[in-house]
């Protein structure tokens, strides 16, 4: 189920797209420069951070809806709703009491 957003700049038609989250080329330099360090007695404490930061920063993504005509981007947010009425947990505790 694909719902069509309305850009609010100029009324055209926005698409999902996923992309990176950070600039990737940084991203390897920063893990590169990781390994690196590892190979001198700075190593462990420099190098493990720098390459661990390098590896989510090449790595992560975000998703954003991106209009057609004019470009424009905004960031797609994942909305998680609790059920209405009673959820499961709920349900299940009801039927336990009215057990015993």
């Amino acid at each position: 189920m694909s719902k069509t957003i309305k850009c609010h700049v100029c009324s055209g038609e926005m698409k999902p797209y996923v992309g990176p989250r950070h600039n990737r080329r940084f991203g390897m330099f920063l893990a590169g420069a990781g390994v690196v360090s590892t190979l001198f007695w700075i190593g462990p404490v420099l190098g493990i951070p720098l390459m661990a930061m390098g590896g989510y920063m090449a790595g992560s993504k975000r998703k954003l809806f991106v209009c057609s005509d004019c470009h424009t981007a905004i960031e797609r947010l994942e909305v998680k709703m609790e059920p209405k009425g009673r959820t499961a947990k709920q349900a299940k505790e009801t039927v336990e009491a009215e057990a015993v």
